[in-house]
């Protein structure tokens, strides 16, 4: 029996809240949706960004971004819910595991999420992927290291190509943030992987001031589409590891 269930049901009396995925009238995520937060046996799923005379970058992602996943992470991103932090984080850090193990990550590896605009930030008060990869670490530090230095235009609608050029060069990295882990291993966090352009940016930002990157982890990806994605599943998810 799992005694925080009774508990999280009397705190739904006193302070009654809804799913962020069905609405209904429970907690933040109801039982009913929470297995579509569940990763398969399969484990978190291998990816591989391309990017032109670049090596690919090796990306761990826990769950497809549909259904329970979509709804709650838009609810958590967009509508304030941050009381289905735990529920997201826990997929994310089976993705961060997996990455771990795959790449030989030592112990102190950082986790560094990918930022949020300033004026983001300000309306909603928390970035969304630095909850997260807090909470999915496991222990391993997670730094704030990155931030947005310009003005992007909404990725919605864009292909691979418009994407990476829209955000080239808009992420910039905290130099005094950095200085402690200059020689350090760097696993990436997002949220959703799309095109990758988000995390593509995010690596040049990072080694561009002397940081290694070795990978990165996501919450979910979107499903690969012809023309809007350069995100393709990794035959070999351990290689470029060393």
């Amino acid at each position: 029996m799992n005694i925080l269930s009774p508990l999280a049901d009397a705190l739904g009396v006193l302070f009654p809240t809804e799913c962020v995925a069905c609405h209904r009238a429970d907690r933040a995520v109801c039982d009913v949706c929470l297995p579509g937060l569940s990763l398969g046996r399969g484990g978190a799923v291998a990816l591989r960004v391309r990017q032109a005379a670049r090596p690919p970058l090796l990306v761990w992602s826990a769950l497809a971004y549909d259904g329970v996943v979509k709804e709650a992470l838009s609810a958590f991103k967009e509508h304030g819910r941050t009381d289905a932090t735990r529920a997201l984080a826990r997929p994310l850090a089976e993705a961060v595991m997996a990455a771990t193990l795959a790449l030989g990550l030592p112990a102190d590896a950082v986790l560094v999420p990918a930022p949020s605009s300033r004026a983001a930030n300000r309306l909603r008060g928390y970035n969304p992927v630095s909850l997260l990869a807090e909470r999915a670490g496991g222990g391993r530090s997670s730094v704030a290291a990155l931030s947005v230095g310009r003005r992007v235009a909404d990725q919605a609608g864009l292909g691979v190509a418009a994407r990476q050029a829209n955000l080239a060069g808009s992420v910039r990295l905290r130099t005094k943030v950095t200085a402690g882990f200059s020689c350090r291993d760097v696993l990436l966090i997002d949220d959703v992987v799309t095109t990758g352009a988000t995390l593509l940016e995010c690596r040049r930002a990072l080694e561009h001031g002397g940081v290694r990157v070795r990978g990165a982890a996501t919450l979910a990806f979107a499903e690969r589409r012809a023309g809007v994605s350069a995100v393709e599943r990794s035959a070999d998810p351990g290689e470029h590891s060393g």
